[in-house]
């Protein structure tokens, strides 16, 4: 957006001014940032597409939107999404890998969702099941690592579930339950 839309946008019913100052800083974002916000537009049109036709419900919150929320995990999801149809809710954190990415980020991103799990943040302030947890990778060694770290932990733990999905089957397929890869 440009800010000849900001100003378009400004004072439209629901839509956030806060938001629309970081405009200005557009230009100075990194190639990462901007392909991480294309990769989470992308998965967020699949969702409204695939809502639109199950005539279920999307709630979708960008890391912008989770400022300021208590008991999520620290640093924010890049996003919390949740599906509901016919009284059933599925809730999911959404993380985005970025390109070439350390092996020792990934270790620490995967430890801190085990650590939100087990130290009951979300369990004890929400009535809610805990988020299954999505990691989108932009090539192999990069899930194999997930898959690793994930594995090594898994089996201390219950009720806690992580699915896998590349950024090329969320841009030919979109994010859909039967392109998941569910790490167990």
């Amino acid at each position: 957006m440009s800010t000849k839309g900001r100003k378009e946008l400004l004072g439209k019913e629901n839509i956030k001014n806060r938001l629309l100052e970081r405009v200005y800083q557009e230009k100075k974002a990194s190639v990462q940032f901007k392909t991480r916000s294309i990769i989470i537009a992308d998965i967020y049109i699949s969702l409204l597409n695939l809502t639109e036709k199950n005539k279920a419900k999307l709630t979708f919150l960008t890391e912008t939107d989770m400022s300021g929320m208590k008991y999520l995990p620290l640093p924010h999801p890049h996003a919390f999404f949740s599906i509901e149809q016919e009284k059933v809710k599925k809730r999911y954190f959404l993380e985005v890998f970025d390109e070439k990415v350390s092996s020792k980020w990934i270790f620490k991103r995967v430890q801190q969702y085990f650590h939100y799990f087990e130290e009951n943040y979300w369990q004890d302030h929400n009535k809610n099941p805990f988020p299954e947890i999505l990691f989108v990778y932009c090539d192999l060694d990069t899930k194999k690592e997930l898959e690793k770290f994930i594995k090594r932990k898994l089996d201390e733990f219950e009720n806690i579930s992580f699915s896998l999905i590349s950024w090329e089957q969320i841009k030919i397929n979109g994010l859909r339950k039967d392109t998941l890869y569910r790490v167990a």
